[in-house]
């Protein structure tokens, strides 16, 4: 293993381990074990290939983020730190809705637009059910308080929600897809009972390590961030509320 590989993997295993949108500073990470000061340009090379937020060539994108940078408002610059996102989940979800919207349009013409407008959509909103345990003790760990305001130093009055970094709209239907191509037909006893269990079970959806507590301007900042390690095209696509990468 390289120098810069192993200063790369401390890096990745430091903003991995660490609670979700915790604020790293590059201070911090100079200061890891085993890092002299002059690997501190392979820091500052380690975080282009596991951060969002700063754009970069297609060939030296990150397939995990560890990490988003963020300029705050007070002008604080940090990188906030995630569990580990795949690439491909995080473009799914940001850009346009895209697969999201194939999936449903295929079953509306497998089941009818009024069936699927009415009983789908209907229990993708209550998939929150199968997340409820995880946003409960998002929100406990967050202290029910948004994560940036208190990094940014400037409290918002606006309130509070438990937001999945990968938007339950996107995993809902992405379940229900893989649940209709191993069953064949999503409505029945047998099919019902596979998607609850695979939401459940699902990391993304579920698990509080990949829920966070945002206000809904903070949610806003974190999209803009995001969008610029998108293509120049996808990042200059206007944002609908639906494509909101927090998702509420």
């Amino acid at each position: 293993m390289s120098k810069a590989d192993s200063v790369r993997s401390q890096i990745r295993d430091y903003l991995g381990e660490k609670a979700p949108l915790t604020a790293v500073t590059l201070d911090e990470l100079y200061k890891l074990p085993l890092i002299t000061e002059e690997q501190r340009h392979s820091v500052r090379a380690a975080i282009y290939g596991l951060c969002a937020g700063t754009p970069v060539s297609e060939c030296n994108k990150p397939t995990i983020y560890y990490g988003i940078r963020l300029k705050l408002n007070n002008e604080k610059q940090v990188i906030l730190s995630l569990p580990g996102i795949p690439r491909e989940d995080l473009q799914n979800d940001h850009k346009s809705n895209t697969k999201t919207e194939r999936i449903i349009q295929g079953f509306q013409k497998k089941y009818g637009v009024e069936t699927i407008n009415y009983w789908g959509k209907s229990a993708q909103r209550r998939s929150v059910d199968q997340a409820g345990k995880g946003m409960k003790t998002a929100k406990k760990r967050d202290n029910n308080s948004c994560l940036l305001c208190n990094i940014a130093e400037n409290i918002s009055q606006e309130p509070v929600s438990a937001c999945h970094i990968i938007s339950r709209k996107t995993l809902f239907w992405a379940v229900l897809d893989e649940v209709e191509k191993r069953k064949g037909n999503i409505f029945s006893e047998e099919a019902t009972s596979l998607l609850l269990s695979k939401l459940k079970n699902d990391e993304l959806h579920s698990d509080p390590k990949y829920i966070v507590t945002l206000c809904l301007a903070h949610n806003n900042m974190l999209l803009k961030a995001l969008s610029v390690s998108l293509s120049p095209q996808e990042s200059d696509q206007e944002t609908k509320k639906d494509d909101l990468l927090f998702e509420v």
